[in-house]
């Protein structure tokens, strides 16, 4: 029984070892599984914590690159604002050197129109005067010949513009230039055509038909015609032309013998009573002529209007016999 009690009591021992064991063996799994259990999770937790950094990290560097981005999109602006300002100040520049450009064009404009006015205003004096001056003149100052045409019988003058036309194309026709004998004038609106060989014109609308004439307007004695009158140049000979009148010729000797100092025989003068006249020339210069007769026109008007008085000068100062005035007359 004691034996029985015992091993018993040893059987229960060992179950009880046994039992404490599987529980230890158990605490112990149960531990480890919870220590395992925590650990997956503390590396769930981990991996999650891991994610979120990695996520937070990515929005981060998003975040720094759409800051570099809007660095850099800011520096670009501000380069584009600084070319802006500098184009503005250009264009400022520009526009106050346009306005400034645009000011003295139109004070450019301005004097223009100003000088315009007075060269419309001497245009319009100097047009008046020429046109006085042809009035007042018997001819052209150029050459002094008048033209008329005749009209019932009587000769009338054509008018200044007429005039000066006829005679260039006359002069044409006198230098034998080829298609020089017809000349259209227009004058007053009218055109009509010169016949320069014939010394006519022929109205173009009516076909009337009128002679034509040059008056030279110099004295009737000169012997000159009317062409070489006015094709006269620079050639002194063809002002001269022999005088074959025996009583001019008797004047000039009488002027020569008896003028001066010649009737004193001790003056050099005296060798003038042994002079023979061997020719007597004429001075037929018509220009000349023409300016002279207008200085005398132009001296006689001026004593008309100063109300000048003038007495006719005496010819023979010096001479014994009164010569220079019988000789008036040649």
């Amino acid at each position: 029984m004691d034996a029985a009690d015992t091993l018993s009591k040893q059987l229960a021992a060992e179950t009880q070892k046994r039992q404490n064991a599987e529980m230890l063996c158990l605490q112990t799994l149960f531990q480890k599984a919870t220590e395992l259990a925590v650990e997956r999770d503390a590396r769930k937790t981990s991996e999650g914590l891991s994610a979120s950094l990695q996520e937070q990290m990515n929005r981060m560097s998003q975040k720094l690159d759409e800051l570099v981005d809007e660095k850099e999109k800011r520096k670009s602006a501000e380069e584009l604002c600084t070319t802006l300002k500098r184009q503005l100040a250009t264009m400022i520049q520009a526009t106050q050197e346009l306005d400034a450009e645009k000011a003295l064009r139109k004070a450019a404009e301005d004097h223009v129109a100003v000088l315009q006015d007075v060269l419309e205003t001497v245009t319009i004096e100097k047009d008046e005067l020429k046109t006085q001056l042809q009035q007042k003149s018997v001819s052209g100052f150029s050459h002094g010949a008048t033209w008329q045409y005749e009209i019932d019988g009587r000769w009338e003058a054509f008018t200044p513009e007429a005039t000066e036309q006829m005679h260039q194309a006359y002069l044409d026709y006198l230098k034998e230039i080829p298609g020089s004998q017809h000349k259209t004038i227009c004058s007053g609106g009218v055109a009509r055509v010169m016949d320069f060989e014939l010394m006519q014109q022929k109205h173009l609308r009516t076909g009337k038909t009128r002679s034509i004439r040059a008056l030279p307007g110099v004295p009737p004695v000169w012997e000159s015609s009317v062409p070489d009158l006015l094709l006269q140049g620079n050639d002194l000979g063809s002002f001269y032309k022999e005088e074959a009148d025996p009583e001019i010729w008797e004047a000039i000797q009488y002027i020569l013998d008896s003028s001066g100092h010649a009737q004193d025989a001790w003056s050099d003068c005296s060798c003038m009573r042994r002079a023979w006249v061997q020719s007597v020339h004429r001075i037929e210069n018509m220009r000349l002529w023409h300016r002279y007769r207008m200085r005398l026109d132009a001296m006689r008007g001026d004593h008309g209007t100063y109300k000048i008085s003038v007495e006719p000068a005496e010819l023979d100062l010096d001479g014994v016999f009164p010569c220079m005035a019988e000789c008036q007359e040649f």
